[in-house]
């Protein structure tokens, strides 16, 4: 199995483009800066919501 390289997982802030930086921004809007950690259950909770708007429009 191929490990994908770290730059996936931190990449620098410069790096982003800024529809990514924007992500980053609405992560800490929701999250009220909480800074939760990326669980299952959130990770599939993100992918649910993204499926369903695929499926609606």
């Amino acid at each position: 199995m191929t490990r994908a390289p770290a730059s996936i997982f931190h990449p620098e802030l410069e790096d982003l483009t800024e529809n990514e930086r924007a992500w980053v921004g609405f992560l800490r809007l929701i999250t009220e800066d909480t800074d939760p950690a990326p669980t299952l259950a959130r990770v599939q909770a993100l992918r649910c919501v993204f499926s369903d708007s695929h499926s609606s429009g």
